[in-house]
């Protein structure tokens, strides 16, 4: 027979976990609300409210989900919102000072690897048939800051490795991903395969026909 006692500590930490599941679930809940807000506001403004807004979301989900012990562990995050703002402000801060220029490419990485990311879906759409500037217009329609004779331009210079060796490691690494990765043990079309790459690159870019 059951002790009373030992079934009376199970159910309340039964209890415990079914609350702090909700709590999660409640502050995650909250998490995806204000970061696609975060979101609408980086893609139909300049970038940097959105952003701003952004880190105030993870920081507030990382302080619902660890609670005090979040003191402190928030401070990257404090110190980056200040950092925006004072760059709105037009204020100098050290997290946005850029160092001094060392020479090299002037291609921004984060843009970069974007445009890697655009440039596979282009590859894979020549795989499945398309001539390279049906693939690169069908691309470009979703980058409003490049056309598709810029996004020409940029492949180019990957394929012949003229691009910091990040974008092109970068478009490697989603090349043979989108070539070779599997579908939940479906097998995919060659087709299949660049529209579901050309969704990541409509998703991506800033200012773009960007959606959730």
């Amino acid at each position: 027979m059951a002790d009373p006692k030992s079934k009376s500590m199970t159910t309340q930490l039964d209890t415990k976990r079914r609350k702090k599941a909700t709590k999660h679930r409640d502050a995650l809940d909250r998490f995806l609300g204000e970061i696609k807000i975060a979101h609408q506001i980086f893609c139909s403004t300049t970038p940097r409210p959105g952003a701003a807004k952004a880190l105030l979301a993870v920081q507030d989900y990382l302080r619902s989900v660890v609670g005090r012990n979040s003191v402190g562990l928030d401070l990257p995050f404090s110190e980056l919102y200040g950092a925006l703002a004072d760059a709105e402000r037009g204020i100098k801060n050290p997290l946005t000072q850029p160092n001094e220029y060392l020479g090299g490419s002037k291609q921004r990485i984060l843009e970069g690897r974007n445009l890697a990311i655009a440039s596979v879906a282009v590859t894979l759409f020549i795989d499945a048939g398309l001539n390279q500037n049906e693939a690169l217009q069908k691309v470009a329609a979703n980058i409003r800051s490049k056309n598709h004779k810029e996004l020409k331009t940029f492949r180019d210079h990957i394929l012949r490795k003229r691009m910091p060796p990040e974008i092109v490691w970068s478009y490697a690494r989603w090349l043979e991903n989108g070539r070779f990765a599997k579908w939940d043990d479906s097998k995919p079309t060659k087709i299949q395969r660049a529209q579901k790459l050309n969704d990541v690159v409509r998703r991506i870019f800033p200012n773009g026909n960007m959606t959730l």
